[in-house]
């Protein structure tokens, strides 16, 4: 009987549930200004901070313009994010967050 049940609520229950909502590794669009998207963004940020040795300042995020989310075994983040220099020294901190833009721009390298 218990498993009769079963049966007829999933039955039930996939009618409201569309393939798109369900599909597991297919990235989706999701708002850049989310607030697990600007969290991931500032991960990222430190991150990026902590291992970019090449440069004496921190960087923060200046413009966030995709994100994506991937469900998998968990959820993966696919960002695009611009990131500017501040005046902050890494040695200082590695969230650049409550720094100033540097006036002076460095060429832009890719973080993956």
């Amino acid at each position: 009987m218990f498993f009769w049940f079963c049966i007829v609520l999933c039955a039930s229950v996939g009618r409201f549930v569309t393939t798109k909502d369900v599909m597991t590794g297919e990235p989706r669009e999701v708002a850049v200004n989310g607030t697990k998207v600007v969290t991931a963004a500032r991960f990222a940020a430190v991150e990026f901070n902590r291992a970019n040795t090449e440069d004496a300042f921190a960087y923060k995020i200046a413009n966030i313009s995709s994100a994506k989310i991937q469900v998998v075994a968990g959820i993966n983040y696919i960002l695009e994010v611009k990131l500017s220099r501040t005046m902050c020294k890494t040695s200082d901190t590695t969230d650049g967050e409550a720094c100033d833009y540097h006036s002076e721009p460095r060429a832009s390298s890719r973080f993956m």
